[in-house]
C-alpha cells in the first residue's frame, strides 16, 4: 500500500522484484526493481539512479495507478470469489 501511495504523489519506487512490486511497477515508466537477496544489484540501482538522469525520466500518470483504486478492486472481487481463485 506504501509504494502506491508514494506513486500517487508522483514517487518512483524501487523495490524488490518480488511479489507485488513485480505486478505494479514497470521498470524506467514508474520505477525500478532490482533482484531480492542481491545487495550488489540494489547498491548498482541506487548508484544508477544518483548518478543518471533516470530518476527525470519517469513520470507517474494517474492511469497507471487505476487498476490499484479500491473501486477497481473491489469490482473485480466477486468474480474472484466465484471463480475460487484466491
Amino acid at each position: 500500500m506504501a509504494m502506491l501511495e508514494s506513486m500517487a504523489g508522483g514517487v518512483p519506487e524501487l523495490a524488490a522484484a518480488s511479489g507485488g512490486p513485480r505486478d505494479v511497477l514497470t521498470p524506467g515508466v514508474n520505477g525500478w526493481l532490482y533482484e531480492s537477496d542481491r545487495p550488489d544489484k540494489l547498491a548498482a540501482q541506487l548508484r544508477r539512479l544518483l548518478e543518471t538522469d533516470a530518476m527525470q525520466q519517469v513520470r507517474i500518470t494517474p492511469e497507471q495507478l487505476r487498476p490499484y483504486r479500491a473501486s477497481v478492486v473491489a469490482e473485480k472481487l466477486p468474480a474472484v470469489y466465484r471463480a475460487g481463485s484466491w
